[in-house]
């Protein structure tokens, strides 16, 4: 409780602020470190969060975009990359037999029918690939070949089981098989183009290509 001191003290600091004379800050009965109301008006602090959540939400939309696309570009890549293996190995395990001579004396019949088993291997694995949607014609050209090549060294077998030299009929097939080679990668062009997929085609052949995706080495050379 106040002491008569104080209320007479009190009484004569009212009567000073009602003169004019604030000794609020001062006065015992006050609180010396009073926080002033600040005077900034309320929509500032609304319109500084509107653009705060601008600027953090802003980059969604693009960030999305981008994962959309490197998902679907890891996809096409491994594709590809599949699709180069295959084409690689089953290339070799052919070619090696046409380039022997003399015909069909230098064939090797084991070693013959052992790389049309692993040709044909190839070909099931290859048919179980999966393919993203833009490249099913592709694949389909792709299988053909495949298909070409197993079937060339088919009749080479038979050209050796039966002791006969490289005929007109094999220089049809062999040309068959290039067709078939010549239409898919004119596909692959086509899909590339239609994707919007940057590409160079080399001197020797092979295609450069350029995808989004979390590899590091996104090109076949």
């Amino acid at each position: 409780m106040a002491t008569p001191a104080q209320k007479h003290f009190k009484k004569e600091m009212n009567k000073l602020n009602r003169d004019g004379l604030n000794f609020e800050q001062e006065s015992i009965y006050y609180p010396v470190n009073r926080k002033k109301r600040s005077n900034r008006p309320w929509w500032t602090y609304s319109f500084a969060g509107i653009i705060l959540f601008a600027i953090m939400f802003s980059t969604i939309p693009t960030k999305i975009y981008n994962d959309l696309i490197v998902n679907k570009h890891d996809k096409i890549f491994n594709y590809l990359e599949a699709h180069r293996e295959y084409t690689e190995k089953s290339d070799a395990l052919l070619n090696q037999h046409l380039t022997v001579t003399p015909f069909p004396s230098a064939v090797d019949l084991a070693s013959l029918q052992q790389d049309k088993t692993s040709l044909n291997v190839l070909l099931l694995e290859a048919e179980k690939l999966k393919v993203p949607s833009a490249f099913k014609s592709h694949k389909q050209s792709f299988l053909e070949a495949m298909e070409k090549r197993l079937f060339i060294i088919t009749y080479l077998e038979v050209l050796k089981k039966t002791n006969s030299p490289y005929n007109g009929e094999l220089t049809q097939h062999i040309n068959e098989l290039n067709v078939k080679k010549e239409l898919e990668r004119s596909k692959l062009m086509g899909i590339f183009e239609t994707e919007d997929i940057d590409y160079t085609v080399e001197a020797d052949g092979t295609f450069i290509y350029h995808l989004k995706t979390y590899y590091p080495n996104n090109y076949n050379q």
